[in-house]
């Protein structure tokens, strides 16, 4: 630890101050002057007349006060352990429960004095605290790693201990997550790697919307292991009566097959399937032989009209997204030949438009007139003046026609519809009109721009609810990019068809009738806690939040569950804990002045079997994760004492030394007013005693 006393001005000052301070006394106290005193009293005076001048001279030229301080840091340990139910499978689950617990604890105990530990478990959350209950029907492991880009930033992480069986059924794989990553890995292997013989849904692909009266298409992938020559049944049921059935043939020891079934919509709302598996097989693992899904049947469909200038691979990607969904009609048209009607759509997307050939003026009267959704999305070929003219809610101010690349990044405070948190500088630049961008302040912008890495308050995709009309902005051309690259990254496309799909789905709610809005999953998975969300608009058509809305909740039994929402500053919050497997319907209510509104519905809570589906432990990606890093996979009788060896002895795995450098102002240093003082009293305590006063 070092300290030192800087100044604001020039340190010759000091030693002006020092002289005239040292004059300034000797002159006051001369002998002449005062005679009668010794010299030992005059000088005790003098020193004490010094003190006070030469301080206060000392505080006039604002010193600062620097304290230097070294602080070593021990490196962090990272002990990670998968909670899923995987990883315990098998007959001796409390005994395998039991040995992981006692193992992964003697590592801690062993490494905890030379390091410091940070213990995590993931399976479907994330928790600092390790229960070994392993409960969790899901495994994620992309939501451990995020970790070290939130919680551990600035943590000098020297490994990481992750102890799992390998297997994830949510998220990025693990092993490309782990590249960005300094530190090494090292994996202890959990879990059992033997085949078994086994019969069971892999997955089910099917549409989650339906429309009344039609055949709605349902595919089961059914996988075998070791179960040549036996028969299956595939079984679909709708509640408790069975619809359909096939029988398959298992022709080999690795099998698979698609098998594919056409359903009829024939009740509207919420329907609960389920697919059962029967054999005469010696099937090792019965909970994987049945699944649930949940398809919604429909009455209607809503239709959605984009127009456009000239023709764009965006408008492609659009198609294609919305034509996945059953709710929806979409309709691509030249601008120069659009004669329908807009009140048989749902929402208009304005793709380029205006432009400089068309200035829309005609079309967007009755837009305005009929309250339309409008999801506008800035290309090149936007004539950002008449853009400007239309009086919506963004401005762009230019000097030159110019564009420019910008990739965004999430706002964290967006509450309109919720999204996975996609890091999208990994994603392709946008193309955006260069200028000064203004919003109306109540926008609610879902990403922000990043120009050149660096983030900036400017929207690239927001949202406005102008009165009774509700608007989209997309301030950039190239989302077709985006699918592109996250289809080479993960083999889908799920987060920007979903970002492309809720965007429209929100816009083409009609507020005008429908003044409270309950956010409420239709299908909720069994052992989480169910969080609804809701919104209530006034006879104006504005959020508020005046009065409470109380919820019911209504279970097969009926049972009713009372709540009240919580409010916060423009909606309603409620977390209604974890519900057991089951439909339930629910009721919601409030007050707008005299007017009572109410919201019913259903929804079902199914239980996750994606942990059942796979029990074969999957060594190899544990040991790629781990290799790739310069770490290594032990097995757990390994591990005590080769993995605690390898992480003492690893060089790069050191203490870092940091300085810490602080500043204080003497002058708020109210000591020094109090020591100042006390020396001026003292001074004029002596000259009273000593008779000079």
């Amino acid at each position: 630890m070092g300290f030192n006393i800087i100044t604001t001005y020039s340190g010759w000052w000091i030693l002006l101050i020092l002289v005239l301070s040292a004059v300034f006394s000797l002159f006051f106290y001369k002998k002449k002057y005062y005679t009668e005193l010794s010299g030992l009293k005059r000088n005790i005076l003098t020193l004490l007349r010094f003190l006070v001048l030469f301080s206060l001279g000392l505080l006039l030229l604002k010193p600062v006060f620097k304290l230097t301080n070294s602080v070593e840091k021990k490196p962090t340990i990272v002990v990670a352990v998968d909670n899923s139910s995987s990883v315990i499978s098998g007959v001796d689950s409390l005994l395998r429960s039991q040995q992981i617990k006692a193992n992964v604890q003697n590592i801690i105990k062993e490494l905890s004095a030379d390091y410091q530990i940070k213990t995590y478990q993931f399976g479907e959350r994330i928790s600092d605290s390790l229960s070994f209950d392993f409960s969790d029907s899901e495994t994620n492991l992309e939501d451990f790693f995020n970790i070290f880009d939130t919680k551990l930033y600035n943590e000098n992480i020297g490994a990481v201990i992750i102890a799992s069986d390998g297997l994830y059924n949510k998220g990025q794989n693990p092993v490309f997550l782990a590249q960005k990553y300094k530190f090494p890995i090292y994996s202890i292997a959990l879990g059992d790697t033997t085949i078994n013989s086994d019969v069971f849904i892999a997955d089910i692909n099917y549409n989650s919307e339906a429309f009344l009266g039609n055949y709605f298409p349902v595919e089961v992938n059914v996988k075998a292991n070791k179960l040549f020559g036996k028969k299956a049944s595939v079984e679909i049921y709708h509640g408790n009566k069975q619809i359909t059935q096939q029988w398959i043939d298992i022709d080999s020891d690795d099998f698979f097959k698609k098998i594919q079934f056409m359903l009829k919509a024939d009740a509207a709302g919420l329907n609960s399937y389920s697919v059962r598996l029967s054999s005469d097989a010696d099937d090792s693992n019965k909970l994987n032989n049945s699944e649930q899904f949940v398809v919604e049947i429909k009455k209607d469909k809503n239709k959605i009209a984009l127009l456009y200038e000239g023709y764009h691979p965006d408008i492609g990607a659009i198609n294609t997204i919305v034509s996945q969904n059953p709710a929806f009609d979409f309709f691509a048209y030249p601008i120069s030949e659009f004669n329908e009607n807009l009140k048989e759509y749902a929402l208009v997307i304005l793709y380029q438009l205006p432009s400089n050939s068309n200035s829309l003026t005609g079309i967007y009267s009755k837009i305005i007139d009929q309250e339309m959704p409008v999801w506008y999305i800035i290309g090149q070929k936007t004539s950002i003046r008449a853009l400007n003219n239309l009086k919506t809610s963004i401005k762009i101010k230019q000097t030159k026609e110019m564009h420019f690349d910008a990739q965004g990044y999430l706002n964290p405070n967006f509450s309109l519809f919720s999204i996975d948190n996609e890091n999208l500088s990994d994603f392709p630049p946008l193309n955006l009109p260069y200028g000064d961008y203004s919003e109306e302040p109540k926008s609610k912008v879902l990403f922000y721009q990043k120009v050149g890495g660096v983030n900036s308050n400017l929207p690239l995709w927001y949202f406005t609810d102008n009165g009774n009309q509700r608007q989209a902005f997309l301030l950039g051309e190239g989302i077709w990019r985006w699918r592109i690259n996250e289809y080479l990254k993960t083999s889908s496309q799920l987060f920007v068809d979903e970002l492309v799909m809720k965007t429209i789905q929100y816009l083409s709610v009609n507020k005008k009738s429908d003044q409270l809005i309950v956010d409420l999953p239709k299908v909720h998975q069994s052992g989480k806690q169910l969080i609804i969300k809701s919104k209530v608009y006034n006879d104006s058509y504005e959020l508020s939040t005046k009065d409470d809305l109380f919820f019911e909740i209504t279970d097969e039994n009926g049972n009713v569950f009372p709540y009240v929402f919580e409010k916060t500053e423009d909606s309603y919050y409620l977390n209604t804990g974890i519900k057991q497997e089951g439909s339930y319907t629910y009721k919601a209510n409030t007050n707008i002045g005299d007017k009572e509104l109410t919201k019913t519905g259903k929804f079902i809570v199914m239980k996750s079997s994606l942990e059942n589906n796979q029990m074969q432990a999957n060594h190899n990606l544990l040991y790629k994760m781990s290799i790739q890093s310069n770490g290594n996979l032990y097995y757990e009788h390994e591990a005590q004492d080769s993995l605690i060896s390898e992480i003492k002895t690893n060089e790069n795995i050191v203490s870092l030394t940091y300085i810490n450098k602080s500043f204080s102002d003497l002058l708020d240093i109210k000591l020094l007013f109090f020591i100042l003082l006390s020396l001026l009293a003292i001074e004029w305590f002596l000259r009273k005693y000593w008779g000079l006063i």
